[in-house]
């Protein structure tokens, strides 16, 4: 009888300590389930910032990149609208030619020479050669020598000049050309200077020029000096 309560004792405790164990076991599992998951919870929520984080750097990323393309776009908007609204004779000039022979070659006997007067235009195309950069231009006029042969007619020319020499008051340039001298061809070469009259789109150039023709029909062929000034006006300015 006492083994018998001795071994109801002993079954008792074993059973007790059992329990105690698994509500020991128990209590550690959840432990570590509440631990895993505040681990879990955590990462997720550093994995949200960093998603928050990099989407805000791409919205910064795309909003830059989208102000310098409206920038750029802007940009070549106002150079379009500059170059668009600039006047298309840029480069052009047109004026007014008066001038006196002060020299007469034999062939044209002891005439007596009248003024010449012309009208001159310069563009803006030409082409370089060497170190000089060679301009195109035009030029219309008359002349008038009176003699046995009463010596006369009207000058058309294609001219070259470039500037040899610049100052600070203008450009000394050199001047060639080649036409129609009334009864022949010929050719012109000379230099002048620009001066910019201040305040206003106007160019003054002072010439000396040598003229030559072929021919003068009786005369043959006869050559003249002429000194006299040009009046250009800038036509981007006016038009």
């Amino acid at each position: 009888m006492k083994r018998f309560s001795l071994l109801l004792i002993l079954v008792f405790a074993v059973a007790a300590f059992g329990q105690e164990a698994m509500e020991a076991s128990v209590e550690e599992l959840a432990t570590e389930m509440v631990a895993d998951s505040a681990v879990v919870d955590t990462m997720a929520m550093d994995e949200m910032l960093m998603t928050d984080t990099t989407a805000v750097e791409e919205a910064v990323v795309e909003e830059d990149a989208g102000d310098a393309l409206e920038a750029m776009l802007a940009e070549e908007g106002t150079m379009e609208t500059e170059v668009t609204s600039g006047s298309a004779l840029i480069g052009y000039t047109a004026g007014v030619n008066f001038g006196f022979p002060v020299w007469m070659s034999s062939g044209l006997g002891a005439g007596k020479a009248a003024p010449i007067f012309g009208i001159v235009a310069n563009t803006p195309y030409g082409f370089s050669v060497g170190p000089l950069d060679i301009g195109v231009g035009v030029e219309l006029g008359m002349y008038d020598f009176t003699d046995e042969a009463d010596y006369k007619g009207y000058i058309a020319l294609a001219t070259l000049n470039s500037a040899v020499l610049n100052t600070s008051s203008g450009a000394v340039s050199a001047e060639v050309g080649g036409g129609y001298y009334g009864t022949s061809v010929g050719m012109t070469a000379g230099a002048s200077f620009s001066y910019a009259i201040p305040g206003v789109p106007l160019v003054i150039n002072p010439y000396v020029r040598a003229n030559a023709t072929l021919s003068s029909g009786d005369s043959g062929s006869v050559s003249w000096i002429s000194a006299g000034a040009n009046l250009k006006v800038d036509l981007s300015a006016i038009f």
